[in-house]
């Protein structure tokens, strides 16, 4: 059916009588898959293949659970049976979802009830535990602007103007400044 289903998908029909093949192969599949030797699943039922009341007393059941409720493997293998009628269904399916949900409820309140318990245990110890300090060694030193070299380079700066009268920052400004003209031209 896989393969049908590929080849069909890989070659387009090039005439209605391959259409129409196609459109019964793929009706053929549809029923092949919601029955079992010619018999309608459950599943099937919901879809139609039965009669209108089967299908709305179905659908009518499966929406009277509340939300929340849980179903097995068990309870979903229920929907591919044909050998089933609508009324054991309707209680086998009853049985696992009552069941399930109960199974399920009684986890999480287990599992709550675990939680609390490792919760209250945990505040517990952190109450008796005594508050030790940690013990910190400083590794910072006061910073010394005599020991940063470019402080140091702007001093001697300054120390060349006010000795020579000679402003070595403008000349500097003056040197890039020409090569960058020089570059431009």
């Amino acid at each position: 059916m896989k393969e049908r289903r590929a080849l069909a998908s890989k070659y387009p029909p090039e005439t209605m009588e391959e259409f129409r093949v196609g459109e019964l192969q793929s009706y053929m599949d549809w029923l092949l898959t919601n029955s079992v030797n010619g018999k309608p699943t459950i599943i099937g039922f919901m879809i139609g293949l039965g009669t209108a009341e089967e299908e709305a007393e179905l659908e009518a059941f499966v929406k009277s659970f509340p939300e929340g409720t849980m179903m097995s493997n068990d309870g979903a293998a229920l929907f591919v049976r044909a050998d089933l009628s609508i009324e054991e269904f309707k209680k086998l399916y009853r049985e696992d979802v009552e069941k399930t949900t109960k199974e399920h409820k009684e986890f999480l309140a287990k599992l709550h009830k675990e939680e609390q318990e490792y919760n209250a245990n945990f505040a517990k110890e952190q109450s008796e535990k005594k508050f030790k300090p940690m013990q910190v060694k400083k590794k910072y030193e006061t910073y010394d602007i005599n020991k940063d070299q470019k402080f140091l380079y702007a001093r001697e700066l300054l120390k060349f103007k006010e000795k020579r009268g000679i402003d070595v920052l403008e000349l500097m400004q003056k040197i890039d400044k020409k090569q960058i003209l020089n570059k431009m031209a």
